[in-house]
């Protein structure tokens, strides 16, 4: 509620606290590192993804569930542990109340890591444990597309690959919408481990102090704009993707 006493959805009240609090600016914090990391994630992603699949197709079962799912899992642990760095920095930024750069919250990470001498360079892992709870969200993501991946080609003929790129997108769509829904509550964990405040906070520890503040729903908060960002990007994502691939094969093959 408002103080007109009108229902105002929990988006709109968040994006009007930060704009008052911290102004226009704000809503772009973290908008640097989130640009930087977006393309080695997807692409370290979809190799290590492509590359697992086709070496487990040949000694396992072909285009099973369980060769997509230890692909996925294979990919998403690998690009979890090489781009958390990142992310880490891009969560710390958007938290950060107040205005600080990019390389003085490196910096800041850097000096309060928990761990010393060599091993401080740890720090910037902080939540990766999280990250990898999340793979889950990735293995049932690609196990349902390529269900429907399956479903797609079975009903075009060769000749209609143009044809599949809207039906890829929704596939995709409705994948991700499926998996973010289910595997949610490791971005709450995630994000709660990246804050600046718990450094020594295990993942185990976070569940509990999330449930104690907010009880089951407490795993859910910010659901709805996870699902505004990463669904439209997921359907585009693999539309473009399938749409690459295709051409590639076209040209070179």
């Amino acid at each position: 509620m408002n103080r007109n006493g009108r229902f105002q959805p929990a988006i709109v009240k968040h994006l009007s606290s930060i704009i008052k609090e911290e102004g226009f600016r704000a809503l772009y914090k973290g908008l640097i590192p989130n640009l930087i990391g977006v393309t080695p994630s997807k692409a370290i992603y979809f190799y290590i993804y492509s590359t697992s699949k086709r070496i487990l197709n040949e000694y396992w079962v072909p285009n099973s569930a369980s060769v997509h799912m230890a692909s996925a899992a294979f990919g998403g642990f690998v690009t979890a542990t090489a781009i958390n760095p990142i992310w880490l920095v891009k969560t710390r930024l958007q938290l950060y109340r107040g205005d600080i750069s990019t390389s003085h919250c490196i910096k800041r990470i850097y000096e309060k890591s928990p761990y010393s001498g060599v091993f401080k360079i740890l720090g910037f892992w902080k939540g990766v444990s999280a990250s990898y709870l999340g793979i889950s969200e990735t293995i049932i993501q690609f196990v349902i597309y390529e269900y429907i991946r399956n479903i797609i080609d079975e009903m075009h003929e060769p000749d209609q690959e143009k044809s599949k790129l809207f039906n890829f997108m929704l596939a995709g769509g409705t994948a991700k919408f499926t998996a973010c829904v289910i595997a949610y509550p490791h971005e709450v964990v995630r994000t709660r481990l990246r804050e600046e405040s718990a450094q020594k906070r295990s993942w185990i520890s976070t569940i509990g102090a999330i449930y104690k503040d907010g009880g089951f729903r407490g795993y859910y908060r910010g659901l709805s704009v996870q699902l505004l960002r990463s669904v439209p990007n997921t359907a585009i994502t693999m539309g473009t993707y399938e749409t690459v691939v295709y051409l590639l094969r076209s040209w070179f093959l």
